[in-house]
């Protein structure tokens, strides 16, 4: 039980709070011309296409 709150506030962390971070604040001097924003930023939304058309 001891280790049990502090593995939520890690993957509510992971899963919550950094994507949002992540893509929600972008910084335009740097992140739009990153590389590895972009193939996240693509990834994420090809995911989020995939997933409509399956259950479309």
């Amino acid at each position: 039980m001891d280790l049990f709150i502090p593995f939520t506030w890690i993957l509510f962390l992971d899963r919550v709070l950094f994507p949002i971070a992540l893509f929600e604040f972008p910084n335009e001097l740097e992140w739009d011309t990153s590389p590895w924003y972009n193939f996240l930023h693509k990834r994420k939304t090809f995911i989020l296409k995939k997933m409509k058309r399956e259950f479309s």
